[in-house]
């Protein structure tokens, strides 16, 4: 299914087992009420997965240097690092457990679209002028603070039973016997 998903999705679709949201999450997710919107369109242990661009780190202020987009509307405005966004999705109390990580190599990404998009038009004129700055953006961030790479988030919703018990989940000592690798004599 694909929409716009700050309109609401008709209704009568039931739960579904997972969302996907591909280089969008930031544009609508950092609103609580849409972690939770989104968490009551899954069924119990539905998974919701993000992935996306972002920032190594939480910006504090965002620079101005990343107001400069050459009509590109970047949103850097509403990038997070991917710490935020597992805390953020940890925070609307619906996910039992979420999970947010940089994506290895994930600022090399950015640099690899420029190389890609840059080679197609053999270095244009055009092409360099138009993407000056997200080159610098990219350079920014290979010195300071914030760097842009890519993350991915994933949540699983809870089942409803409550807080998870550790004592439940800890498998008992026999087990732990049972599976414990046995001591081989030196014969």
């Amino acid at each position: 299914m694909q929409g716009d998903i700050t309109r609401g999705l008709p209704a009568g679709l039931g739960k579904f087992d997972a969302i996907f949201c591909l280089q969008s999450f930031h544009c609508f997710g950092a609103r609580a009420s849409m972690v939770r919107y989104l968490a009551s369109l899954l069924r119990p242990g539905g998974r919701i997965c993000i992935a996306q661009g972002c920032f190594k780190q939480e910006p504090d202020p965002l620079p101005a240097l990343f107001q400069e987009t050459d009509g590109w509307h970047a949103e850097y405005g509403k990038y997070h690092s991917p710490g935020w966004w597992g805390n953020h999705l940890r925070s609307a109390g619906t996910f039992d457990r979420a999970t947010s990580q940089e994506i290895p190599d994930g600022d090399i990404l950015w640099e690899d679209d420029v190389l890609y998009r840059g080679e197609r038009v053999r270095w244009s004129q055009d092409f360099l002028t138009r993407s000056a700055w997200l080159i610098r953006h990219i350079a920014h961030g290979q010195a300071n603070a914030p760097a842009l790479t890519h993350c991915l988030v994933s949540a699983v919703k809870g089942m409803g039973l409550g807080p998870l018990r550790s004592d439940l989940l800890a498998p008992s000592s026999s087990y732990a016997q049972d599976i414990a690798p046995k001591k081989r004599s030196n014969l």
